[in-house]
């Protein structure tokens, strides 16, 4: 009896390990994997003459390589917000005092020749567009700045330092489109960035800022003001 337990018992230590190993193994094919197409984007990037190494490429891996590239991989490298004195506000355009005539004035909640304080803030969001986080292939950035009254809505705001860089054979060729509403209490605003491949393919990522009334902020990285 105590070497059929025994057997038994080796039975089932050496199922268990091959289920651990099995599901070891499962885990590891099941990984992220590069596709063709930011494979071939790797490879071209990394080439010394990318321009060559592009041109050697078919039309399948041509198309391959330009739906990659397109398709940028976002990450947040520096982000930063604070409260604006108001020198600082009026320096960046904004109106740090609330004062209002006629009836644009009911829409800010500051009634006909009534003055209300302000505060104002300042939003600076910079990101990394690289290929399955592995190349570098560019950056972007821009700064929200607002102010609102003590009446909870948004009294002014302005965009500014505006910009991008290229990386890796990559050419940043500036902005292409910006826009901004404000929503209840809160003001939105994004950049659309333009980045180049020696004139084969662009890609156009665009990242937002949100700011409310009451100070707080959030970014994502796309157009949609909605």
């Amino acid at each position: 009896m105590t070497h059929m337990r025994l057997r038994n018992l080796f039975r089932i230590l050496a199922l268990a390990a091959a289920l651990l190993l099995g599901a070891g193994m499962t885990t590891t094919a099941s990984a992220a994997q590069p596709s063709k197409g930011q494979t071939l984007l790797q490879k071209v990037l990394t080439s010394k003459d990318q321009k060559a190494a592009y041109l050697a490429l078919d039309s399948s891996d041509r198309a391959a390589f330009n739906t990659a590239f397109k398709q940028l991989t976002p990450t947040v490298t520096k982000v930063s917000s604070r409260a604006l004195t108001t020198a600082e506000a009026t320096a960046l355009g904004l109106k740090p005092i609330a004062t209002k005539d006629g009836a644009s004035a009911t829409a800010a909640g500051v009634g006909p020749n009534e003055t209300v304080p302000t505060t104002c803030w300042s939003y600076y969001y910079t990101v990394s567009w690289n290929d399955f986080f592995i190349l570098n292939d560019g950056k972007t950035w821009f700064q929200l700045n607002w102010c609102a009254a003590t009446t909870n809505a948004i009294w002014s705001w302005s965009v500014s330092h505006v910009g991008g860089q290229g990386e890796s054979g990559v050419s940043y060729k500036g902005v292409i489109a910006h826009d901004a509403l404000i929503s209840g209490n809160q003001i939105r605003a994004y950049e659309e960035y333009d980045f180049g491949f020696y004139g084969f393919v662009d890609a156009n990522p665009c990242i937002q800022i949100r700011g409310a009334a009451t100070g707080t902020e959030t970014h994502q990285n796309n157009c949609d003001l909605g």
